[in-house]
């Protein structure tokens, strides 16, 4: 299947499945950029374009469910009977247990224990990252740059992402920003703020915003301000790489082909 992506007033592609995940993962495109792929009759976002296509039902699963109604209810009998014969035997092995648990838990309350794990805090789940439900809100407090839900893109990538913060106004291509938060189901190993710079003239605004919403985001994943050195890479839309708090963060530099703009990254990575 290939896939065109517009943006802008731009098309981009084609592009295969594998691609468009592969670009959005990385921020060059986005969940809600417009898209149409070979067959389809209307222009929708990315997201539902690389969706898979609904299973529909098996025509024999109406046969299937009849002939599985007679092994059900023989189930529900023969489970009905040991519910009758084992019930009063389960009983009384509870009530002997709930005995024993009153003495071991009276004993544990008696003392606490002072190098008991303390609560997590700032949305870290582990060395390996930080929790996507508290990772996709880090930046919430700011106007526009909400998330829509931690998702599974791509064979168990998930992410999370904001839409585009427009910078400034007045032009038809005005610069952007947005959020976005990468990992597995279960934790989020990447976060990354995504700067798109289209007016070259208007650069210096741009690179402030992604200093400033830079700050905020270290601050909420990693509980530390922004060093003066990063702060300064970004703001003159240089590159570098920097240790920092036990996360890896880094700001890239992306130079459009066509050279009329660029991409700036600010991302923070764990484990380091």
């Amino acid at each position: 299947m290939k896939i065109y992506v517009t943006r802008n007033n731009q098309r981009y592609g084609p592009y295969t499945p594998e691609q468009a995940h592969a670009y959005i993962k990385s921020g060059h495109l986005h969940p809600d950029d417009l898209a149409w792929s070979e067959g389809a009759a209307i222009w929708e976002p990315l997201s539902r374009v690389l969706q898979p296509p609904e299973q529909t039902a098996s025509p024999f699963s109406s046969l299937e469910s009849v002939s599985n109604q007679k092994s059900r209810r023989l189930v529900w009998a023969v489970g009905a009977i040991s519910i009758v014969v084992v019930l009063p035997a389960i009983l009384l092995l509870v009530l002997q247990n709930t005995a024993k648990q009153k003495g071991v838990r009276s004993q544990k309350s008696s003392a606490v224990d002072s190098t008991s794990p303390q609560p997590q805090q700032n949305g870290i789940a582990s060395e390996e990252g930080w929790q996507p439900g508290n990772a996709c809100m880090f930046l919430s407090h700011i106007s526009g740059l909400q998330t829509r839900g931690y998702k599974d893109l791509f064979e168990g990538e998930y992410s999370c992402s904001s839409g585009y913060k427009n910078i400034g106004g007045g032009s038809l291509l005005s610069n952007n920003i947005a959020f976005y938060a990468n990992g597995s189901a279960n934790v989020v190993n990447e976060l990354k703020l995504v700067l798109n710079v289209h007016q070259r003239q208007d650069a210096k605004d741009a690179h402030r915003v992604l200093a400033s919403y830079s700050e905020e985001l270290t601050m909420k994943a990693l509980s530390i301000s922004l060093p003066g050195e990063v702060k300064n890479t970004i703001s003159s839309g240089r590159t570098g790489q920097w240790s920092l708090g036990g996360a890896k963060a880094e700001v890239k530099r992306d130079d459009w082909p066509t050279g009329r703009g660029y991409e700036l990254h600010y991302v923070l990575r764990r484990p380091a």
